[in-house]
């Protein structure tokens, strides 16, 4: 979510997606394609309009937008076009991993045809749940959202483990979160935060033993505690990247601007590492395509990490 609450979830639909072909526009790949929306838009027709602006480039995701007005789309990109479900097209506002149109389909004919899909069986759920929520309840709007994902998580369904869940109070500019390490519910303010370019990018283990509001627990972000989570993250789960990959990846999120453009009291002594090696360069095209890969994981190796920054891809 960024400060003028607009929010952007990410879920797998490799199924179904097909990547726009080359054009004049400017290519982002997905996680910065998500990036440069937080960084430029305000509200879910700015992120649609946006199309004629940049191209997203090697997604597998489709993408659930909402802004503060209340406002909501589900994005996909589908034979090679943006194709989008709001306002009367969008009768729930719930999302999974099949298409919006094959999802609601299913919901709506779930009293004739039952659900054996778990990715349809969780939208049905996600979608009776959001129909039902009566706003003059007791029950308070952030529980009942915690209860929602609760009840479509990976362990109730039998299908894994739920790592993490977040609840966007876009109203407040309220992130609420817990995690499978921590299960207590805390909260970041997103008002609180300094979006300029006079203070540096912060970042949080949102594994930290905290609860409640952690706005103040946010810390400086630091380029080696980036690349040793990163590296945790790549040994945790069998992924073998070589030490240059893993370097060239953590130094990429120093080069945008506004973190660049800033003149820090304290520098990472890491910031001017040594030349690589020569086993870091002895194959530039292993490296290529492993950077290539990395960009891929990127948003799953954040998972352990938020990392907030300002205006990254401007226009």
């Amino acid at each position: 979510m960024n400060e003028a609450g607009l929010v952007i979830s990410t879920m797998n639909l490799g199924y179904a997606t097909q990547n726009p072909l080359p054009d004049e526009r400017p290519p982002l790949e997905s996680g910065f394609w998500v990036q440069y929306q937080l960084d430029n838009c305000s509200t879910v027709e700015e992120v649609i309009a946006s199309d004629s602006l940049v191209r997203i480039a090697h997604t597998v995701d489709h993408y659930l937008v909402c802004d503060r007005k209340g406002t909501c789309a589900a994005i996909e990109f589908i034979g090679g076009e943006m194709v989008c479900h709001t306002g009367e097209t969008m009768p729930v506002q719930a999302l999974t991993n099949h298409t919006y149109h094959e999802s609601v389909r299913a919901w709506q004919e779930s009293t004739l045809f039952p659900i054996t899909n778990t990715s349809l069986l969780r939208f049905s759920i996600a979608a009776n749940r959001v129909k039902g929520f009566k706003p003059d309840s007791s029950e308070s709007v952030i529980d009942y959202a915690f209860d929602t994902l609760e009840q479509v998580s990976g362990e109730e369904m039998g299908r894994g483990t739920t790592f993490w869940s977040i609840v966007f109070d876009t109203e407040n500019s309220l992130v609420y979160f817990r995690t499978k390490k921590n299960p207590q519910i805390r909260y970041i303010n997103v008002t609180m935060l300094d979006f300029s370019c006079k203070t540096p990018a912060k970042m949080l283990n949102i594994n930290e033993d905290l609860s409640g509001d952690i706005t103040n627990e946010l810390g400086a972000y630091s380029y080696t505690a980036n690349r040793v989570h990163m590296t945790r993250f790549l040994e945790e789960w069998g992924i073998n990247i070589s030490p240059g990959s893993i370097r060239a990846i953590c130094r990429h999120f120093d080069e945008f601007f506004c973190v660049k453009r800033n003149e820090y009291a304290e520098q990472d002594s890491e910031r001017s590492e040594p030349s690589p090696s020569a086993e870091d360069t002895s194959d530039d095209t292993t490296m290529n395509l492993e950077l290539a890969f990395l960009l891929v994981i990127l948003a799953t190796s954040c998972v352990g990490y938020f990392i907030y920054r300002t205006r990254n891809l401007g226009h």
